[in-house]
């Protein structure tokens, strides 16, 4: 059983983990927090392991995963993006829209949270039944459409966030980089259609798409740090960071009591997201 589950565990991280990276930068896809991509990916990731901790330790659940999920990155990312273009236009720096934007989130979190706990407290789940089907139906396509236009975005480093910006992809640099999304979107559908049965099926397939690219880079002599300035590969950060050294993101120092917060945080255009935390 130990094994079982150990190789379960080793599946869900490889299942995991390029959605935890791609959630980041869509969640962030403002070019204001470009320089803190990779940071922030490594955010997603240990939000994910503490959640999945939590569900080890205290759900009734054996099965359960705790992950980041993609229905909230809708208004994550809209948050995230209003935040980053006022204040730009406030003359602000990235970091405060950064600290801004991770303040507003932890609330959104915690709101979140605890209207999850009063709906089981007062079986309110019932009232879902009243949501007409249709509805729920759109609001799951638009979510499908919105993580499509993120990777469309993630793989070839343009914006896409209106209908009329997808006529930015209609390049040769773009199109060269499409193809193999579109290329790994039909092995992945393949995989589930044909092998959904082996566990192992999807993790497998997960690892050999990478490596093939980096198999036909290297036959195409084509360098690591080429790749990263062409945009075909993700710039790492620079320098290493303990998980604890996230908390700088939030650009918040302690020491500089009440007047180093009211400066690090943007508070007016944080006052004027709160709505959508709710």
């Amino acid at each position: 059983n130990n094994a079982r589950a150990a190789i379960f565990g080793f599946v869900n991280v490889l299942v995991s983990v390029p959605g935890l990276i791609a959630y980041a930068t869509i969640v962030f896809q403002d070019k204001t927090y470009l320089p803190y991509i990779g940071s922030l990916s490594k955010f997603f990731v240990f939000s994910s392991a503490v959640q999945q901790i939590v569900f080890v330790a205290m759900s009734d659940l054996p099965f359960a995963i705790g992950q980041v999920q993609d229905v909230g990155l809708i208004f994550l990312s809209l948050m995230a993006s209003g935040i980053a273009a006022a204040c730009a236009a406030a003359g602000i720096g990235a970091e405060v829209a950064l600290g801004t934007a991770l303040v507003l989130f932890s609330l959104a979190t915690l709101v979140t949270g605890l209207l999850t706990l009063a709906v089981g407290k007062f079986r309110l789940a019932q009232l879902v039944q009243l949501m007409p089907l249709p509805v729920i139906g759109g609001y799951l396509g638009y979510v499908g459409y919105f993580c499509v236009a993120g990777g469309a975005a993630l793989a070839t480093g343009v914006q896409v966030d209106t209908p009329a910006s997808w006529a930015r992809l209609l390049n040769a640099d773009a199109a060269a980089k499409l193809a193999p999304l579109v290329a790994t979107v039909a092995v992945n559908m393949l995989t589930m259609a044909h092998l959904s049965h082996h566990m192992l099926a999807l993790p497998a397939v997960l690892v050999a798409v990478p490596v093939a690219f980096h198999v036909a880079r290297l036959a195409m002599g084509v360098t690591m740090e080429d790749a990263m300035a062409a945009g075909w590969v993700m710039t790492p950060t620079a320098g290493s960071q303990n998980f604890f050294d996230l908390w700088k993101l939030f650009n918040i120092d302690p020491s500089q009591g009440v007047a180093g917060l009211a400066s690090s945080i943007y508070w007016p255009e944080l006052l004027r997201q709160l709505p959508k935390v709710a």
